[in-house]
């Protein structure tokens, strides 16, 4: 997802696709999701899950594209420093929370964003103190 972005980004894709068609692709990328979860849910038989990586290269992208389109107001250093912190830490207490607890699904992701937004909002004040991967 980084190289999307960074192709995004080099061949300046963003200024070449209009709000109206970000849209209609990430609603589009959108339907490819709960269908991807549809079929994920109808696997009973499997025990583990699977991600969904492939409606996800076709949402992300193009809801990326569409946010890059819309104004929105508010520091946007700041909002960049917290969608990085809450990547980069919502792994660790998604592993965390599978490791000591034992919460249905649901459940568990809406522990795993509570904590990566605490979490995020710490390391955003210790990385304006020590400047590290943020």
């Amino acid at each position: 997802f980084f190289c999307i972005g960074f192709l995004i980004n080099k061949h300046r894709i963003h200024t070449k696709i209009s709000l109206t068609s970000a849209t209609t692709l990430s609603v589009l990328g959108l339907a490819f999701l709960l269908l991807e979860s549809y079929i994920n849910y109808s696997q009973a038989s499997m025990d583990e899950g699977f991600d969904n990586y492939f409606s996800l290269l076709i949402l992300c992208p193009f809801v990326f594209i569409t946010f890059t389109k819309i104004k929105v107001s508010g520091n946007s250093k700041n909002i960049a420093l917290y969608s990085s912190a809450v990547y980069f830490i919502h792994s660790f207490f998604l592993s965390l929370l599978k490791m000591f607890t034992d919460v249905e699904a649901t459940m568990l992701t809406a522990l795993c964003i509570g904590l990566s937004l605490l979490a995020s909002h710490f390391l955003i004040r210790v990385n304006s103190k020590v400047k590290f991967i943020l």
